[in-house]
């Protein structure tokens, strides 16, 4: 299976669909004292992360343009699967930037996935500036799901299951997303609005961010501490105004976590990420704060 099996999404691209069988992600059942959580593993795509849904389909969309040099900034997931998902399409050259402040795990991922390619990793603290040179000098093609809307089409998919599980449970239950650029949470509540039976039961959205970058909460105080979900990382947040319109449409709400909730819960949780565990700190206040015992939970990866 892949994202390619929704119609919706294939009919948006003529051509070759790439694809490594990402989505179809299963879910978790866990519990919080009286809270049960349904947690949607997207850390069991090919690469460990939700992104590799957006990456299908933009590499796709690369490959059926012959668009051959790609530039990408990420903070560590993006790069990882794109350079996955960069063996189905040979021909294509990768130029990916990251900070000096990436996770070294993360980093030596990159490294080992580059290494043997033609891809290049550059490492610093200049990224926009050395993006914009490589778009310029080189003809490298931006990618960024900031300001790509076709980004938000590989997440309809996770949308589009996310409505399943709700149209099966016949329950209004809430749905929470950790957040950087926003791409993920936009493009799967677009998913969930294709899909879901009745409207009466369209999920309250609830998106969380870390104490070091939560531009949602700007009145927030910034540590300087970085966050242990070192995945949130998009200070500018393009997407923030479409993101902070969902939250109120849907009754939702955005929370800052701090690294001492992801911590205390990473003793019970171990199985998975500090960015994912974003999603269960704010299930835990949403839900006590509205008196609910159910909630959706997205595991979004690394």
């Amino acid at each position: 299976m892949s994202i390619w099996q929704y119609r919706e999404i294939s009919k948006k691209l003529d051509g070759e669909h790439l694809t490594l069988n990402e989505g179809d992600t299963p879910f978790d059942e866990i519990s919080f004292n009286k809270l049960k959580l349904f947690v949607k593993r997207e850390d069991q795509n090919p690469s460990n992360s939700w992104k590799d849904r957006m990456t299908a389909f933009l590499i796709s969309k690369l490959k059926n343009k012959r668009i051959t040099r790609g530039v990408l900034s990420t903070s560590g997931n993006a790069g990882i699967s794109f350079l996955h998902y960069s063996k189905l399409y040979p021909e294509l050259t990768l130029d990916i930037i990251v900070s000096n402040t990436i996770n070294s795990e993360k980093l030596q991922k990159i490294k080992s996935l580059i290494q043997n390619t033609k891809h290049r990793l550059h490492q610093t603290n200049k990224a926009k500036l050395l993006r914009a040179k490589l778009v310029s000098s080189e003809q490298s093609y931006p990618i960024s799901s900031s300001f790509d809307d076709d980004a938000l089409i590989g997440y309809w998919s996770l949308g589009f299951e996310l409505a399943a599980f709700i149209n099966k449970i016949n329950q209004k239950i809430p749905i929470v997303f950790p957040a950087s650029s926003g791409a993920g949470v936009v493009g799967a509540v677009q998913g969930i609005a294709m899909k879901i039976k009745n409207h009466d039961l369209f999920p309250q959205i609830v998106v969380c961010q870390t104490e070091s970058v939560h531009p949602l909460l700007p009145a927030e105080p910034i540590s300087n501490n970085q966050s242990l979900a070192d995945s949130i990382t998009d200070k500018s947040m393009k997407r923030s105004y479409q993101v902070q319109k969902i939250i109120n449409s849907t009754n939702g709400k955005a929370y800052v976590i701090t690294n001492k909730e992801l911590l205390n819960l990473k003793d019970k949780f171990n199985q998975y990420s500090y960015t994912s565990l974003l999603s269960i700190a704010g299930a835990i206040k949403f839900t006590a704060e509205h008196n609910l015992e159910n909630s959706i939970v997205i595991a979004s990866g690394m």
